[in-house]
Formats: structure tokens, sequence, C-alpha cells
């Protein structure tokens, strides 16, 4: 299974490191592309082959969970995995509450648990409203 996964970060180190390893533990079952900003994470997201997101809620043009919900917005249709801060940092239950399927922490990216966890999150899909299919209301 080929999965085409998108990181939406600003930080060029941060994305080697979720690059490197994809590289290693997926045995090339993961294409990585990446964006430094939220417009252009949109415009990529819009030209559509994307399975998943990798996003960072501080980017040069947007911040907190209204980077979330921009992009859920925009794609619907796409999971996303919120990586951010470190474990020092606190807070990743309000990025939850907000529709992320998942939050990883940015020290916590190992070889053995990246993979498995976008394979997860690509599994359950985006989040939608278990009555009616729709997407809950994020206000």
């Amino acid at each position: 299974m080929n999965i085409n996964a998108l990181v939406i970060e600003d930080e060029r180190a941060d994305v080697v490191v979720i690059q490197q390893t994809l590289a290693i533990t997926s045995a090339g079952s993961f294409h990585v592309e990446y964006v430094t900003s939220l417009a252009d994470g949109v415009d990529r997201l819009a030209r559509g082959g994307i399975d998943v997101v990798l996003l960072d809620l501080s980017l040069p043009d947007s911040e907190g969970s209204g980077t979330l919900t921009t992009l859920q917005s925009a794609a619907p249709q796409v999971p996303v995995l919120v990586v951010g801060g470190t474990s020092r940092q606190s807070g990743h239950t309000d990025e939850l509450a907000f529709g992320a399927r998942q939050f990883i922490l940015q020290d916590r990216i190992d070889c053995h648990r990246l993979a498995h966890v976008l394979r997860a999150v690509i599994r359950r899909g985006p989040l939608v409203d278990v009555l009616d299919g729709r997407r809950p209301s994020l206000q």
C-alpha cells in the first residue's frame, strides 16, 4: 500500500526527521511531500492525491486551532495528524477537540511509531458525525 503524505511544516529540520523516519520504517510505502505554509497546503490538497496530512499548528500564515479548522474545511475527506510541540508543552487535547484524529509530539517521533500511527489515522478516516455522516461543527 503506497501512502501519499503531505507535511505542512515550516521548520525544514522537522520535515527531514519525518521523511527519514518514514523512509527507514516503511520500506518505501510512504511518498512524502511538504509545504511550509497553510496556504500552500490548501493549494496542494486541492489537486488531490493526498492520503494523510501531518500538520504543524504554528505556521507563518496561521496559528493554533484555526490552522486545523481551515485545513479541515478545505479538505474534509483527508485525515490529519497534528505534529506539535514537545513533551514540555501542553494543550494537545485542544487540538483533538477541534477534530485532529491523532496528535503526536515532535520529540516523540521515532521509527517504531510514526508509520503505525499514520496508518491508523488513515484507517479511521476523517472525523465525521456517526449519525448523519457530516463533519461536526467546529464552532
